[in-house]
């Protein structure tokens, strides 16, 4: 055995023979085994619509901090080479299908047994997505046996990096107006307390402003208050030339002793001890109506907050712009047969002179 083992490790004859099996297998492999990969790429830039925010990192607003684009880049980069982007793009174009198919080369085909985290990692074998050197241009290259396929892989996982763009903007829209949000809405809840409250003041009192009504009995109170003084100087000037027992005076008397009458009454409505007295009720109105201004403005001040920290999230909304569309490839990048062959035929003779080698040393300590 070790005698035809030597001769054929020296017979040049052989050696052609055994080049050339080895070479037929090969080439078995290259054009029936493997398939031809076809590449489309496509590349696009992350823009902020407030440009003067594209390169800031780590701004503080309400005790968050924004992104950069390099951040949001590397954040994109890595949601795509993930199990949902797959997903998602294995149930819009039935990618595991023609990873198990004979279009997919034997040795990286998908078989019935095959596990998700097999489909995944051939996935991202398949799938290249890298930034420039800058951090700035985003690239994203996919392989298949089929062109159309290769081009709209490309072309849906644009479409499901601006999803997941616009879902972290609204996401970081909502975390910054959030607290003002909610600041509005206590404001508008207590804005409305009180106007009810007011309300419910009016209908139980029947008044519509005390402070008026204060004016009107103020008025009345002063127009009494001079008719007394003229009946009083009018009772003086009879008493001068009339009895004290006569019609005339007893009537003056009467009168004033009327006009005095409503004085007091009017001044118990607007000062006396009771609860509803108008002086009482004016200070409770007063009171409500200072609580009604001090919501409103607390709930304009609030709305107005709420609007500015919209608009300072909206001017943070991050958007594709495409560079270059998603290509349909003409030529294959993989494999590159001739450099295989190649490196096949180095191989072989490599591994021809190590066994020769071998061998003549073997023998060499025999001898």
């Amino acid at each position: 055995m070790n005698h035809l083992f030597r001769k054929a490790l020296n017979d040049k004859e052989f050696h052609i023979k055994a080049f050339g099996l080895y070479m037929i297998l090969v080439l078995f492999f290259l054009f029936f085994l493997t398939k031809n990969l076809y590449r489309s790429e496509a590349s696009f830039v992350i823009k902020t619509i407030d440009s003067s925010k594209e390169h800031e990192v780590g701004v503080p607003i309400f005790g968050l901090t924004g992104t950069s684009s390099k951040q949001d880049s590397e954040i994109l980069i890595e949601y795509l080479t993930t199990p949902d982007t797959l997903d998602i793009i294995d149930k819009r174009l039935s990618l595991s299908d023609h990873f198990a198919s004979f279009e997919t080369g034997i040795s990286e085909r998908l078989w019935p047994w095959s596990t998700k985290e097999e489909k995944l990692a051939l996935y991202r074998k398949r799938l290249n997505v890298f930034c420039d050197e800058n951090g700035s241009i985003i690239h994203i290259q996919f392989d298949s046996s089929k062109r159309e396929l290769s081009q709209k892989v490309v072309t849906e996982l644009l479409s499901q990096g601006q999803i997941f763009l616009n879902n972290m903007n609204q996401n970081k829209a909502y975390r910054k107006t959030i607290f003002s949000k909610k600041l509005m809405q206590s404001n508008k809840k207590k804005l409305n307390q009180t106007i009810s409250e007011l309300e419910k003041f009016q209908t139980s009192h029947s008044l519509v402003d005390p402070l008026s009504d204060v004016g009107v009995q103020s008025t009345i109170l002063a127009d009494l208050e001079g008719k007394k003084v003229a009946k009083r100087v009018e009772l003086n000037n009879r008493l001068k030339f009339m009895r004290n027992d006569s019609v005339e005076v007893s009537a003056l008397r009467n009168e004033i002793e009327e006009i005095e009458n409503s004085i007091a009454q009017i001044r118990g409505h607007l000062v006396g001890t009771d609860k509803e007295h108008l002086n009482s009720l004016s200070f409770g109105y007063e009171k409500i109506k200072q609580e009604l201004n001090f919501a409103t403005k607390a709930y304009e001040q609030a709305y107005l907050q709420y609007q500015l920290a919209k608009i300072e999230a909206e001017k943070e909304a991050k958007f594709f712009q495409i560079v270059s569309h998603p290509t349909i490839p003409d030529g294959h990048v993989a494999p590159v047969r001739l450099r295989f062959i190649t490196i096949a035929a180095f191989i072989f003779w490599a591994i021809l002179k190590i066994l020769q080698l071998s061998v003549a040393i073997i023998d060499e300590h025999q001898d």
